[in-house]
């Protein structure tokens, strides 16, 4: 959390001094003196650029603080093209739009998680207190509780395999985790099986191609050639898999083949974006298409967020309701059914 206040502030503070016409030393002086949660990263990137360092690269080097790999490649992008400013200001309303996200997924998600935690409190309070004194309260009505002793020795066991499923459910998502961080080939899967999972995998998709959309207008507006433009900016895309996808397209046009032959192998892009290109490749105006593309995947991303959080939140309810549902049939029933016998 500390490092994404730490980008967070170091952006918004560099967005509103470059707009300014300071120069890139100005700001981080400024920025600096002003704002002492990013004054240390300021000061490092001052000394790095006295010392003949490019800031792309400073950025790079920065042990400190974690920036993500689109964040370096913008910048790098923005050293070679020459709009500094445009990029930190977009940049800047990048991480305000992510900020949001974050605040409305959390919101979302606040009262389902809430619910499945107290259900999850009330199974382990019947596990451990309730089971335990049940055959004491029966035996002092004189009531036959054998049956209900195999029952709930049958549940505890349920109960018991449940739990350590859970835990290495876990486990495994956590060696997955580290798969992905340390292994190419890891992050390459994990992010294809991203995007093709439902909703989110459409969110991701649609910020993936806002970047790229981005990128792409910045360096085609600065004279990049078009397939040259596609291989720098592949790499200010987050997830692996799509921007390998972006590299191999890169490839196919510069072996000579049509666009649109090579629009078809890809399978991670979003039907307008691919329209839009094919557009483009006959009107010849990139420049122009780009900015109408990065408006349109803007509003794309935002819709694609609400209809995410509209599954989200019934998905998590009705988690909810199958633990209550599994907590009554396996803990509650057995009880009722026993004394029932008894009676």
């Amino acid at each position: 959390m500390k490092n994404s206040k730490i980008i967070y502030d170091f952006t918004q503070n560099m967005s509103s001094l470059l707009c300014a016409n300071l120069t890139v030393n100005e700001s981080l002086e400024i920025c600096a003196s002003v704002n002492k949660n990013c004054s240390s990263l300021c000061k490092y990137l001052l000394k790095e650029i006295s010392a003949g360092t490019s800031l792309a690269s400073a950025i790079e080097k920065c042990d400190f603080v974690n920036f993500p790999p689109y964040y370096k490649n913008l910048v790098n992008i923005a050293q070679s093209s020459g709009e500094i400013s445009s990029v930190f200001e977009k940049l800047f309303s990048y991480l305000q739009a992510e900020k949001k996200n974050r605040e409305k997924i959390l919101q979302s998600l606040l009262y389902p998680l809430f619910v499945i935690f107290s259900t999850i409190c009330v199974a382990f309070f019947i596990l451990i207190y309730v089971y335990p004194k049940f055959s004491a309260i029966l035996s002092e009505f004189s009531l036959s509780s054998s049956e209900l002793d195999f029952s709930m020795k049958k549940n505890l066991v349920f109960i018991r395999v449940s739990i350590y499923v859970f835990f290495m459910m876990i486990f495994m998502l956590f060696c997955i985790f580290c798969v992905y961080k340390k292994s190419e080939n890891g992050r390459f899967v994990i992010s294809k099986i991203i995007l093709h999972l439902p909703g989110i995998g459409r969110y991701i998709s649609y910020i993936c191609t806002k970047n790229l959309v981005f990128s792409l207008g910045l360096l085609c507006k600065n004279g990049m050639s078009f397939v040259e433009a596609l291989k720098c900016a592949s790499g200010a895309v987050s997830n692996c898999a799509f921007s390998r996808q972006v590299q191999l397209l890169s490839l196919d046009l510069a072996s000579g083949k049509s666009l649109s032959e090579s629009l078809e192998k890809c399978n991670f892009f979003p039907e307008n974006f691919s329209s839009f290109l094919k557009i483009s490749e006959r009107t010849g105006n990139l420049s122009d298409c780009f900015t109408q593309m990065e408006s349109y995947f803007c509003s794309e991303n935002d819709i694609a967020l609400s209809r995410f959080l509209s599954f989200l939140e019934p998905f998590f309810i009705l988690l909810a309701g199958i633990l209550l549902l599994i907590l009554v049939m396996q803990l509650v029933l057995p009880i009722f059914n026993a004394l029932g016998g008894a009676i």
